[in-house]
C-alpha cells in the first residue's frame, strides 16, 4: 500500500523528470525504492530517468525488477524494455529486430500497435 508521503515523492520525481531534471528524479526515487518493496510506478519512472541519462543497461535492470513484480501493465513494461534494448543496439551500432520483443505488448494492448511499429522502425528493422 502506498503512503501519502510515497505518493508525494513519486509526484515530485515525475515533475522533475518532466522538467528535464533526470538526476533529481533519481535522487528522489532511489531512497524511495531502497526503503521498501519494489513499487511499479517508481521502478518505471526510474527506468525512464535512466534512459534520459543514457544509462540503458541500468534501465534494463529496473525494468527487470518491475517485470518480476505483480500488478503492472505488462504492455507498458515491454514497450519500455524494447526502447531500452533499442538504445543499447544504437550505442553498439547494430540494427535490432524488435518485432518479437514488441509482439507481446501489442497482443496485450492492440492500441499500442502504431507506437510499437515506430519503435521497431527506429531500431533499424
Amino acid at each position: 500500500m502506498t503512503t501519502p508521503e510515497e505518493a508525494r515523492q513519486l509526484a515530485l520525481a515525475t515533475l522533475s523528470l518532466v522538467a528535464g531534471r533526470a538526476p533529481e528524479a533519481l535522487s528522489i526515487l532511489d531512497p524511495l525504492l531502497a526503503a521498501g518493496p519494489a513499487w511499479h510506478p517508481a521502478l518505471l519512472l526510474r527506468a525512464e530517468a535512466l534512459l534520459e541519462l543514457a544509462r540503458p543497461m541500468e534501465a534494463l535492470q529496473a525494468i527487470a525488477r518491475a517485470l518480476a513484480e505483480e500488478g503492472l501493465r505488462q504492455a507498458q513494461v515491454l514497450l519500455l524494455r524494447a526502447r531500452a534494448l533499442a538504445e543499447v543496439a544504437a550505442r553498439l551500432g547494430q540494427p535490432l529486430d524488435l518485432r518479437p520483443e514488441l509482439a507481446p505488448a501489442v497482443a496485450a494492448c492492440p492500441e499500442l500497435r502504431e507506437l510499437a511499429e515506430r519503435l521497431a522502425a527506429r531500431s533499424g528493422r
